[in-house]
């Protein structure tokens, strides 16, 4: 199949990292590595690139260029070649749990989106570091997903995501596309906006905070592994800094928390007395797999990661982020 494609190996290919493009950068990922990334090495410059810039307070550094564009436009390969990034890390995601209500949106963001990000990334010999999803492994036997895996993805937006994998490698045989997947495990922190469809500390915490009843769709036994947004960031930075080029990598915890502990906690957190709470457990959604737990050690031995913030701390940072140092 390799001789349907026109091979772009160019030698003049960009290999020091000055130029960063971070897409989805007002939210949760793409803000707190935004913020990292603008606290380290001065050398970098940041672009921040999102459809939308409500959370002004999650930018701390305002000399940063923020973009307004959805990746979804023509106009965002206007974009690319304006700002000309030496790396895309692409963040910007239409949320898994919107996917079975929405899936032409799902699908347009998460495919087509960032396929135009992709195609130019391609052309021009610039590397892209792609934050795909756990979601991706689908139902597993209950023990810790390692990163050879089969993918059996279950929502549209795992396959979405597991699309883009298989995409990013057939166009390194096209073109000679430089890139990393990150797959990120269940990620939290304090930059989410109340949803009940996103995140699934986000949707608990939003149900806790507007009254005694916790809804759980699917099961309380349900086992997830809970990655701190500041985790995430810093192993995005990692990569960046030692790119071990065309790796997938699992960036979580390797502890699993059931959502029934996870439960409990935030209620005590919270101060409230977990006999005056409602817990109710309906028909779950469908894909949503019952044990979503990483095997981290591959990232430990291509990057040096590991996670360092525990889920009772992350918790607090969450609900008062000004326990943060």
């Amino acid at each position: 199949m390799r001789g349907n494609y026109l091979r772009c190996s160019n030698p003049s290919r960009r290999t020091h990292v000055k130029r960063v493009l971070i897409t989805g950068a007002s939210g949760l990922i793409g803000g707190e590595v935004l913020k990292l990334l603008s606290t380290g090495d001065k050398k970098l410059q940041l672009f921040g690139l999102d459809n939308r810039w409500d959370s002004e307070e999650r930018i701390q550094n305002q000399s940063e260029s923020k973009i307004q564009c959805d990746i979804t436009s023509p106009d965002v390969t206007k974009v690319l070649s304006d700002v000309s990034p030496d790396v895309v890390i692409h963040a910007a995601a239409h949320p898994g749990g919107k996917s079975a209500l929405a899936p032409t949106e799902n699908v347009a963001v998460n495919a087509l989106g960032s396929m135009r990000l992709f195609e130019w990334c391609s052309k021009n010999q610039r590397r892209v570091l792609f934050l795909s999803s756990s979601i991706v492994y689908g139902e597993s036997a209950g023990g810790r997903l390692v990163e050879s895996d089969d993918l059996q993805p279950g929502t549209i937006y795992g396959v979405t995501k597991a699309a883009c994998e298989s995409w990013l490698n057939i166009l390194h045989d096209a073109y000679d596309l430089d890139w990393i997947v990150l797959r990120l495990f269940s990620t939290y922190g304090a930059g989410h906006r109340p949803s009940l469809d996103q995140g699934i500390i986000n949707v608990m915490l939003t149900q806790l905070r507007r009254g005694n009843i916790v809804i759980s769709k699917g099961s309380l036994a349900r086992r997830r592994d809970l990655l701190h947004v500041a985790d995430a960031a810093q192993a995005i930075a990692l990569t960046l800094a030692k790119w071990p080029s065309r790796r997938i990598m699992n960036i979580c915890t390797g502890r699993s928390t059931t959502v029934r502990e996870l439960i409990e906690l935030l209620v005590h957190l919270e101060g409230r007395n977990i006999n005056e709470i409602d817990i109710q457990e309906v028909e779950g959604t469908v894909g949503d797999p019952v044990s979503n737990v990483g095997n981290p050690e591959l990232a430990a031995q291509l990057l040096g990661f590991r996670a360092r913030i525990d889920l009772w701390e992350g918790l607090r940072l969450t609900l008062d982020p000004s326990h943060s140092d």
